[in-house]
């Protein structure tokens, strides 16, 4: 079983219009205007509508007559070859694509747009029309391919009329792979007037800000059926941006004003949101849980409540927290610093009716641990970082994945027990002594 959760890409799209509306003002080094949620119309990806299409946006760019659009398609299935070539893409540093590895992911770009291997093919010698290159924008490493081509430019005035000319267009095509050979594919174009093209690509940096940006909420709210009434759950950030407040109320009839019961804030707090399961309850009480974060840290407030009171039952801290599913059963993804290395542990966290807390699910450890393990590239870590606090770190990671990669790490591990450089830091040396001990209980009991 594998941990679902949805593309850091499309969160960060859908952070930029909530609620249907324009988001607030966001400078992104291109243009002075925000970008704006276009209103349905043909896809500008093959002029058709589909039902599941997702969210695209729009802004000026910093050139007069140069537009940019960002459109975030559904997961798109890609069979098991290709795949596998696009995650071992992401393996290696940031680094340029060859004509062969961009033609092998030409297979993931939408029938009806420019191909590279199509724009190569007219080119004259000399004249680049296509490209490729492996990127991490944020957390999130990606494979970029892009096209050079021409498309019809908006209306223009002309005298007493108006006329649509040439103009550039540059598509930029992000793919980055998901689970169960599903690939998340993000659409952005530079239309522009300009034939200068360190001028059209001067607009990219616009584009992939909106990806390293993480989601960012003022406000989540819940609402809850119960034999009281209605019960709301708010949380929102202060006007004055010092805490954030959770408050729960319940409105006995419609049309009356809630009442309040339950009330707590969490100083210097952050981007509220609220995380719940039909199935998660503990004494009859329905169960939320509230993540904010709080500078480098991130916290998860679990309350348990019915119509008439609320109780906060369990904090828990970590790195990130990110909301998240497995086969139907919700839960959050919280990573958890391994001391000051850098390196985070994974763990997915599901609320237990019977303890009455989050508690990990088991069952997802090694997937994850596998997944955070190739997002830091762990081979390249190892061989470039010999600090025996990262090798450790590296460890108790590949412990969790199981199977060959825990033999290495507990190789590794016990390789580093005999260093009498480690040795002479006792606290790190006993922190290895204890891993060391935990994994043998592990293996011991499978």
């Amino acid at each position: 079983m594998r941990a679902k959760t949805a593309s850091g890409f499309l969160l960060s799209i859908l952070a930029l219009s909530l609620n249907g509306q324009p988001a607030s003002p966001y400078e992104t080094g291109g243009g002075s205007s925000q970008w704006q949620e276009l209103p349905p119309q043909a896809s500008l990806v093959d002029g058709s509508m589909p039902s599941d299409r997702g969210v695209v946006l729009q802004k000026s760019g910093n050139k007069p007559g140069t537009i940019l659009t960002i459109e975030a398609l559904p997961p798109q299935p890609a069979d098991r070859r290709l795949f596998s070539t696009l995650k071992g893409l992401l393996r290696d540093e940031g680094r340029a694509l060859s004509d062969e590895e961009i033609t092998a992911l030409e297979g993931l770009i939408p029938p009806g747009n420019p191909r590279p291997s199509t724009l190569r093919a007219a080119a004259g010698t000399g004249e680049k029309r296509s490209g490729g290159l492996s990127k991490r924008l944020g957390d999130k490493d990606v494979a970029i391919v892009w096209t050079l081509s021409k498309t019809v430019s908006s209306c223009q005035p002309a005298g007493e009329g108006s006329r649509r000319g040439l103009a550039n267009l540059l598509d930029y095509w992000f793919f980055k792979p998901l689970t169960d050979d599903l690939v998340q594919i993000v659409h952005s174009t530079v239309t522009s007037p300009s034939s200068s093209l360190s001028e059209i690509f001067a607009e990219l940096p616009a584009i992939e800000a909106v990806f390293s940006r993480p989601e960012i909420v003022r406000e989540s709210e819940l609402t809850f059926s119960s034999p009281d009434g209605k019960v709301l759950a708010l949380a929102r950030v202060k006007p004055d941006n010092s805490a954030v407040e959770l408050q729960i109320s319940v409105q006995r009839r419609v049309g009356t004003k809630p009442i309040p019961f339950f009330y707590t804030t969490v100083q210097g707090a952050t981007n509220p949101r609220l995380v719940t399961s039909r199935a998660w309850s503990l004494n009859g009480k329905q169960v939320l849980v509230l993540l904010v974060e709080s500078g480098d840290r991130q916290q998860a407030l679990t309350v348990a409540f019915d119509g008439k009171a609320g109780q906060l039952i369990q904090t828990l801290t970590g790195v990130s927290m990110v909301p998240s599913e497995d086969v139907g059963q919700k839960g959050i993804i919280i990573k958890e610093a391994v001391g000051e290395t850098g390196i985070s542990r994974p763990i997915f966290y599901i609320f237990s009716n019977t303890t009455g807390k989050l508690v990990e699910l088991t069952s997802v450890r090694a997937a994850l641990a596998r997944q955070e393990l190739e997002h830091l590239k762990f081979e390249s870590l190892l061989a470039k970082d010999k600090r025996p606090e990262t090798q450790i770190a590296v460890a108790c990671l590949m412990l969790d994945g199981e199977g060959e990669l825990a033999e290495r790490g507990l190789r590794l591990l016990q390789e580093m027990r005999d260093s009498s450089a480690l040795k002479a830091n006792k606290k790190l040396y006993q922190s290895l002594k204890k891993t060391l001990e935990k994994a043998d209980r592990e293996l011991k009991g499978r």
